[in-house]
């Protein structure tokens, strides 16, 4: 059991690694794509 743990620990700490790297870029598209509408007149 203590192998498959720190299996899963391994896979969660990447995992969160994983998350905060397409946060920051979801942040950053989602960002400009806002600029964006608000730059656009319709």
């Amino acid at each position: 059991m203590k192998s498959g743990e720190t299996l899963m620990e391994v896979r969660s700490d990447s995992d969160v690694q994983i998350d905060r790297q397409i946060l920051v870029k979801g942040r950053k598209t989602n960002r400009t794509v806002f600029t964006v509408r608000l730059e656009d007149p319709q």
